[in-house]
């Protein structure tokens, strides 16, 4: 058996002068190259250099908040007496509400959302959504609804990164909305126009440090309002592929395979000369 694990069986060399013994061991090497290459081959797959993503730190921030008042007609609009009111603040969903004989208003705010953090991915999905519901007047309303996520990291390796996914907004009557994303330089928004928006798209990045942050969020504003039932929403999602590419071991040139032919060649035309005693 010999260095690459495979046994070569050699003839006996009690019938064989040394220079035939010697010719033989030349052949019998060349004859194992093959079979190095193979066992080569078979034991080195393919070096794949994948992009390395590590985290440095991560944040994510959500909150809703909102409020419901009702005033007293009478001292409008010389003053302002509130007669009924209701207030919410929380980090995912919350609502109020205040009710006066046949006034009555109503505000709800949601707040969601999810992410997946691997070597080479980034995703994420972010939901916000505010709505009201009223009856009446003399009345002022207040619904908010956010998100903020940041993911600071080292990129261990050039890479290019493909980024796909979607925005999604509605905002109607006076509720406002926006989602946002960035990434060294790249941003993408939408905001306030009640559009949707499907992306996909690449960015090339140097090994060293980056953010990831996005943003996504519904706001009811302060103030009188309101004519009829609405309910708005912003939505985000996103993944980020980072993709640095892969090496593969060189092949053998074919022009390496013909001097080793012809040496073998060569040697077995030297055993037929007779050898002088």
């Amino acid at each position: 058996m010999n260095s690459t694990g495979f046994t070569v069986f050699r003839p006996t060399t009690l019938d064989r002068c040394p220079a035939e013994e010697h010719h033989e061991n030349m052949i019998l090497r060349f004859r194992t190259l093959p079979f190095f290459a193979i066992a080569t081959a078979a034991v080195c797959p393919l070096a794949t250099m994948g992009a390395l993503l590590v985290p440095v730190s991560e944040t994510h921030h959500s909150h809703v908040q909102g409020f419901v008042e009702l005033y007293d007609p009478a001292q409008l609009p010389d003053d302002i007496v509130i007669i009924a009111s209701d207030s919410f603040s929380g980090s995912f969903r919350g609502s109020a509400s205040a009710s006066d004989w046949d006034r009555y208003a109503s505000v709800s705010a949601e707040s969601s959302g999810g992410r997946k953090v691997t070597s080479n991915r980034i995703e994420l999905e972010l939901w916000n959504s505010v709505s009201y519901t009223q009856q009446g007047h003399f009345l002022e309303l207040q619904s908010q609804s956010l998100n903020e996520y940041r993911l600071t990291f080292e990129l261990t390796q050039p890479s290019t990164v493909h980024l796909t996914g979607f925005l999604d907004s509605n905002g109607p009557g006076p509720i406002s909305t926006d989602a946002e994303i960035q990434l060294a330089g790249w941003q993408l928004s939408l905001a306030r126009d009640g559009d949707s928006l499907t992306f996909g798209t690449t960015v090339q990045l140097d090994a060293g440090r980056y953010t990831f942050a996005a943003t996504s969020s519904a706001l009811l504003p302060n103030g009188e309002c309101c004519s009829e039932d609405e309910e708005g929403y912003a939505q985000l999602q996103v993944a980020a592929v980072f993709d640095a590419g892969s090496t593969q071991l060189p092949e053998p040139a074919p022009k390496a395979i013909g001097p080793a032919v012809m040496l073998v060649a060569l040697l077995n035309w030297r055993r037929r000369i007779p050898t002088r005693r």
